[in-house]
């Protein structure tokens, strides 16, 4: 696969040449071919594998927390926890949408660094058990993040929010002429499109956002704003998680 990012041209220039001399000499794009690109904050590869990402995102955000960690000491509890949020958790969450249907192994590394970032909040060591610290704090895990994420957007897209040029990927159950009479015809529940490769098409919006949305119960699918939809997520993802 080959993805076409566009770049400031580079105008080649003679120095002997005047000013009017050099604007006549022939413009020409100087391209070169990455195998890794980065569009709207998400660095893409050419395999489409989601590594680089992870990597960049992970250096990041320990970078973020060591610069944290070394005035520490001069800060009170609560600015640390707004800087813990906005200088990690807000680039940990950028483009997390993304990374819908990696393996678990993928992801460890950003569950790594919202361990590290739950350690550095409260103070504690490197060998505390981190999951109360978590509980506390209120974080979710990386997939129940990417999860919300998700149901979020395809919230958005059905009720004409800013992303509702998702909407034209999904397709309601009620629309569909053949399952009106089932139990689903009369439901939100959306279509699951048919795929082959497991690996890749399964991680397109229009199947894991459409997969997400199903396994959601209904008091939740059948809200019509959206922050009392987010925050009974984040509520059901919550109780499942540290139940």
């Amino acid at each position: 696969m080959f993805v076409l990012v566009g770049k400031r041209p580079i105008y080649p220039t003679r120095p002997s040449c005047t000013h009017e001399k050099a604007t006549k000499v022939e413009r020409k794009f100087l391209y070169g071919v990455v195998s890794i690109v980065r569009d709207l904050g998400i660095y893409l590869h050419s395999s489409l594998t989601m590594t680089a990402h992870i990597c960049r995102t992970v250096s990041n955000c320990f970078a973020a927390l060591r610069q944290v960690c070394s005035v520490r000491r001069s800060l009170p509890m609560r600015v640390m926890s707004s800087l813990v949020t906005a200088l990690v958790l807000t680039h940990f969450d950028c483009g997390n949408a993304s990374l819908a249907r990696l393996p678990t192994c993928q992801l460890n590394p950003l569950q790594s660094v919202l361990h590290a970032a739950g350690r550095l909040d409260c103070g504690a060591q490197n060998y505390d058990y981190v999951t109360p610290l978590l509980e506390e704090f209120h974080w979710l895990s990386v997939p129940d993040r990417i999860t919300i994420k998700l149901a979020t957007l395809v919230f958005r897209s059905m009720h004409g929010l800013p992303q509702a040029y998702l909407a034209e990927t999904l397709n309601s159950a009620a629309d569909v002429d053949w399952r009106r009479r089932l139990r689903s015809g009369s439901s939100t529940a959306l279509m699951v499109p048919m795929t082959r490769r497991r690996t890749l098409v399964d991680r397109a919006f229009s199947v894991a956002a459409a997969q997400v949305w199903n396994r959601l119960p209904t008091t939740l699918t059948s809200q019509s704003s959206l922050l009392p939809f987010r925050q009974q997520l984040e509520t059901f993802f919550f109780e499942q998680w540290y139940s």
